[in-house]
């Protein structure tokens, strides 16, 4: 880990597609999420990173299908690779209880 870096857990390579419902930013919640399909590119006990054709705001959710299982994430990060390509690091986030 470099001087800069106070990451609390270790990093592997985690490349592949994944499915995402990508709900609206906190500015403007209520909208209907929307499906789309972003790139994973590393993957911690605590988040993972990915690439998505989208810019992504720090607080925004999304609904990841990874191998098989459903995780909630929430954007750490986001910043521009190249035109229409952004990275973002996100952290998985516990399930709320909906009172139902």
């Amino acid at each position: 880990m470099g001087a800069g870096e106070a990451r609390r857990y270790p990093r592997y390579a985690f490349r592949g597609r994944a499915r995402a419902l990508v709900y609206p930013p906190p500015s403007r919640p209520g909208g209907p999420p929307l499906e789309s399909e972003v790139l994973t590119t590393d993957l911690s006990r605590g988040g993972l990173s990915l690439l998505h054709r989208k810019a992504l705001v720090p607080g925004q959710r999304l609904r990841l299908l990874l191998r098989q299982a459903e995780r909630l994430v929430e954007v750490r990060w986001c910043c521009r690779v190249w035109p229409g390509l952004y990275a973002a690091g996100c952290r998985f986030v516990r399930e709320e209880a909906d009172g139902g």
